[in-house]
């Protein structure tokens, strides 16, 4: 059951929480073998995405006890994140205003063992040929080193590239081995590519 099912969640569209949770519904059964047993942080919006939202990770106390929920250790304790696996967890999460959950790269119970190694191509201006050039540079980069690769078109302007993994590396070697990948990237394309995380240091 959605509560306030009328409340106005995208100002400019006029699109409630209501016709939110029937999308998701809707795409229920292509979206739910993306998420299925990977924690999820829930990015909500009370008030609509014109106002200031939150991120949520921990559902430990005041969520409902059928709710499939990953304990993930934390400095200093642990962390709660829920999992979504079917249609009536996917409609709970719309029910708590997430207007985006953001998944892990891994899925329960081999939490620090990813089977994706995502690579975040963000612009810092607005030329989608550049965005472009810079995913098939990529993707010609991971076919060198025979990885397979996919295009992923989630985010608000960037790309993701991504490569199915066999669960078999640490996290942390992922990393390293992204790091290294998009260093290569940058050696070989310097005039358009950077590895600089803030937009202010792209230049």
């Amino acid at each position: 059951m959605i509560t306030h099912a009328g409340k106005i969640l995208f100002p400019e569209d006029g699109i409630t929480k209501q016709e939110l949770a029937d999308y998701y519904e809707f795409v229920a059964p292509l979206m739910l073998p993306h998420l299925e047993r990977r924690p999820v942080t829930l990015e909500r919006y009370p008030s609509g995405i014109g106002r200031k939202g939150f991120w949520q990770k921990d559902v430990s106390r005041a969520f409902p006890a059928w709710l499939e929920r990953v304990e993930v250790p934390k400095k200093g304790g642990t962390l709660h994140y829920p999992l979504i696996n079917d249609t009536r967890s996917l409609l709970w999460m719309a029910n708590q205003n997430t207007i985006s959950p953001h998944v892990w790269a891994s899925r329960a119970p081999k939490l620090f063992y990813p089977d994706v190694c995502v690579f975040d191509l963000d612009p810092a201006d607005e030329d989608p040929a550049r965005l472009r050039d810079a995913a098939l540079a990529l993707r010609t980069l991971l076919g060198e080193l025979g990885l397979a690769s996919w295009l992923k078109t989630s985010g608000s302007k960037g790309f993701n590239i991504v490569v199915p993994l066999d669960r078999s590396a640490y996290g942390g070697m992922v990393s390293h081995f992204a790091h290294a990948a998009g260093a290569v990237l940058v050696k070989r394309h310097p005039d358009h590519l950077t590895q600089e995380f803030s937009k202010v240091d792209r230049c």
